[in-house]
């Protein structure tokens, strides 16, 4: 499974590209099926955007797959982007089907499904977090794949797959998949250069597939780069990239590199052209000449060429490139194309002979021109074979190196990352609870709101047993506030009040030397209004219980039991939900990628100078985090130099087409002054 995503800017211009590529392009699909959404949804998604002062608008995301989905793993794969993205049901405005034949070799699925979802919160203005989508959608794909059993595909970002992967299943599966070793998939093309080429009148896949299709047929890099002259097309060396070989189309306008549209390396496609093997002349150029009238550029065959059987013995034009050790290099380059048809005029009548002859002159004439092309492509191609034959030293892209002390450094934060994110949930009633169903999770609820109703009863009893406690006789006053006690009873109240002057009377002196605030004049409670304070406290306390049941048995036990799940389902969301655990598991993810020498050699040369500067600082530094943040900011400024230079592109095209059209219009105007003055 493939998952894509773009951002689209909040502009009157990109929603209507969006949508009309979406929902009116009906020559470009073989079906357009609308899901959800309305067009109207997305409109509104714009004006959020617009309110809050947003630079984009919606993301689009784009889910195709080589095997069929059931609209069960459809919704189980939208529902692992929502879980990933952070974004709801609501925030979605538009989902489509569309249905077209792929490119693809074999029985591929011939449906995808594009999904506009909103980017800011139409409540606060809240921007959606798109950070390292590329890595992020990988990782959604390939637990996809290893959750519903499909192939697993290797992408750019496997081994941060991996490590992000907290599945201990799932990442074995990808593991014994084997996409953590071995070379990294590249596409023969951008989505932007596909834009582009269908502007021209041409479809990249197509492009690919038949050029795929002649590098099968054709025997060596001659008889290729003939086939692709016979299309029309032409091979030259890149402008920016000299080392690169690029494919122009019948306008000499550029479709892409060579290598990738071939699927393989540079160094692969130069073997191939340094080693190139004899020709198939008669695939590239049909072989059409006759014995009897021998093409100018041949000398007639005698019969010392002949062997003992009568075969011609002389030797192909083409050499094999085999060459002895410390011979001379083998001549390989394009041939000639050669004689091997023979015609028969015997027993034929003199019309057939004269269109036999006919036929052989033009044949013959093909030969020429064939030969002449040849010799064209031999010279581009001993031109080719120097240019790559010289030494232009060994240059590394990147130049920045990770030392042993930074690297030790980045174990540490990981480690520390890894304990935030393995932190366990703040109570053990939590961690049980969250492993229960919603079955038994509703029973433990409904336990806990039965014992908390004996609870409140039983609380009850014993407030009515103190109350009636303290209302007996033996603890209550007359009329006249006089005590029926037991003389031990004045005892002890007397030798209370002692004590409390006394403490009265400590703190007094004290607060003279600044030891403590002054507890200003004397005043202790009798033993009757304590008495009286504690039957209201009792009292409060015994109403309160009595409200609780009440107001339990009014809402319904199920329904508070309801309510208990929600509410502890949503503290233990909170928990996996909170801030310093997706710091964390980012921080995991940037500083593993800083320790993937491929990955990082690859992030590292498309930075600027300014951003590899800065890099190193934070390296030096021994800063994992910065160094993280800024290898992610270099990456956003190389893609924003990357669109300011395909809008320079695009305004030199436009300015070149608004050329012609003037001077198109111009040589109209002159022709009606010409035809004007012929009338006169």
């Amino acid at each position: 499974m493939i998952i894509k995503s773009s951002i689209i800017k909040a502009t009157p211009r990109s929603m209507k590209n969006v949508v009309r590529h979406l929902l009116d392009k009906p020559d470009e699909n073989e079906a357009i099926g609308i899901i959800n959404g309305s067009r109207h949804e997305v409109s509104m998604s714009f004006d959020d955007a617009e309110q809050f002062g947003r630079k984009n608008a919606v993301a689009h995301f784009i889910f195709s797959s080589k095997e069929a989905l059931s609209p069960e793993q459809m919704r189980d794969a939208v529902s692992m982007v929502k879980d990933e993205f952070g974004f709801s049901s609501d925030d979605i405005k538009l989902t489509v089907r569309h249905q077209k034949s792929r490119h693809d070799e074999g029985d591929a699925w011939d449906q995808h499904f594009h999904m506009l979802v909103s980017m800011v919160n139409p409540e606060n203005g809240k921007v959606m977090d798109v950070s390292k989508s590329f890595a992020r959608q990988e990782k959604i794909c390939r637990i996809f794949e290893a959750k519903h059993g499909l192939e697993i595909i290797k992408g750019k970002h496997n081994r941060a797959v991996i490590s992000a992967v907290e599945d201990p299943e799932i990442r074995e599966k990808l593991r014994g998949a084997g996409i953590g070793s071995g070379k990294r998939p590249s596409a023969a093309f951008t989505p932007t250069e596909k834009e582009v080429g269908k502007r021209r009148g041409h479809d990249l896949a197509d492009v690919r597939n038949d050029l795929r299709d002649l590098w099968k047929r054709c025997d060596g890099w001659q008889a290729f780069n003939a086939a692709v002259q016979d299309r029309g097309w032409s091979i030259e060396n890149g402008t920016k990239k000299p080392d690169v070989l690029i494919l122009n189309d019948e306008n000499g306008k550029y479709i892409g590199s060579v290598s990738r549209l071939l699927g393989m390396k540079k160094a692969e496609l130069e073997h191939h052209m340094a080693e190139s093997g004899p020709q198939k002349p008669q695939e590239a150029i049909p072989d059409v000449a006759t014995s009897q009238t021998p093409d100018a550029h041949e000398k007639p065959s005698t019969g010392k060429d002949k062997t003992a059987d009568g075969t011609d013995d002389k030797k192909s034009p083409v050499p094999s490139p085999a060459a002895p050790h410390g011979g001379k290099s083998p001549d390989v380059g394009p041939g000639r194309v050669q004689s091997t048809i023979k015609i028969d005029l015997k027993n034929k009548t003199e019309q057939e002979r004269n269109a036999e002859i006919a036929t052989e002159q033009a044949e013959a004439e093909k030969v020429q021109i064939a030969n002449k092309s040849l010799q064209e492509q031999k010279k581009f191609y001993d031109e080719m074979l120097e240019m790559f034959s010289m030494k232009t030293g060994d240059k590394k892209m990147n130049t920045i190196t990770l030392p042993k002390s930074f690297k030790t450094v980045c174990y540490g934060e990981i480690e520390n990352f890894e304990n935030i994110r393995d932190m366990p949930l703040p109570s053990y009633e939590m961690e049980d609870f969250e492993k229960l169903t919603d079955r038994e999770k509703f029973d433990f609820a409904y336990k806990k709101v039965i014992d908390t109703v004996k609870l409140n009863n039983a609380k009850i009893k014993d407030l009515n047993d103190e109350l009636k406690t303290l209302k007996e006789n033996h603890h209550w006053w007359s009329p006249k506030g006089e005590k029926i006690s037991s003389t031990e009873a004045a005892i002890a109240n007397a030798t209370e009040k002692m004590m409390s002057i006394c403490v009265h009377w400590a703190k007094s002196l004290m607060s003279k030397f600044g030891l403590c605030d002054d507890p200003g004049p004397w005043r202790a409670m009798t033993e009757q209004e304590q008495n009286a304070l504690a039957v209201e406290f009792k009292s409060n306390e015994l109403a309160q219980a009595m409200s609780e049941i009440a107001d339990m048995k009014e809402t319904g036990y199920k329904k508070m039991a309801v309510n208990g799940v929600k509410m502890m389902n949503e503290a233990i969301e909170k928990w996996h939900d909170r801030p310093e655990l997706h710091e964390a598991r980012n921080g995991i993810v940037g500083i593993k990628s800083l320790l993937d020498p491929d990955e990082f050699a690859e992030r590292v040369s498309e930075l600027s100078d300014a951003d590899k500067k800065k890099l190193a600082d934070d390296i030096a530094g021994h800063d994992p985090c910065g160094a993280v943040k800024t290898l992610a900011a270099g990456e956003i400024h190389a893609a924003d130099e990357r669109d300011k230079e395909r809008q320079r592109e695009k305004a030199a095209e436009l300015a070149e087409i608004r050329e012609r059209e003037q001077q198109k219009q111009k040589g109209q105007e002159q022709g009606k002054k010409g035809s004007r003055f012929e009338i006169a």
